[in-house]
């Protein structure tokens, strides 16, 4: 337990540190070909909504950006949601800017 709590409460190590160049390895394999993101809102406790871009792939998800907010209701307006967009855009290799979204409904 102790290895884990150096990790976790290192301030050096960082989602921008690792995350981010393990996922922009990850993402160039599909430069130039289309893939499905998603964006998704969660609740936790009536009090925290989790906003979250992912990419759908092999049955799984791998979160791109997300954002965490004070806010009962996984109704969120453009601008609480637009940061985790840009961000998530700014993660995908270029040129493939504009891939492929398709909204997911229940059931589907």
């Amino acid at each position: 337990m102790e290895r884990l709590s150096y990790f976790v409460n290192n301030p050096k190590i960082t989602p921008e540190t690792f995350y981010h160049p393990i996922l922009g390895q990850f993402l160039s394999a599909w430069e130039g070909m289309d893939v499905l993101l998603t964006l998704d809102t969660s609740v936790f406790w009536n009090e925290y909504c989790l906003i979250e871009v992912c990419l759908v792939w092999g049955g799984r998800s791998f979160t791109l950006a997300q954002k965490v907010m004070e806010h009962p209701s996984a109704t969120v307006a453009y601008t609480d949601y637009r940061e985790v967009l840009v961000t998530a855009q700014s993660l995908l290799p270029p040129p493939n800017r504009c891939w492929r979204t398709e909204a997911l409904t229940m059931g589907s």
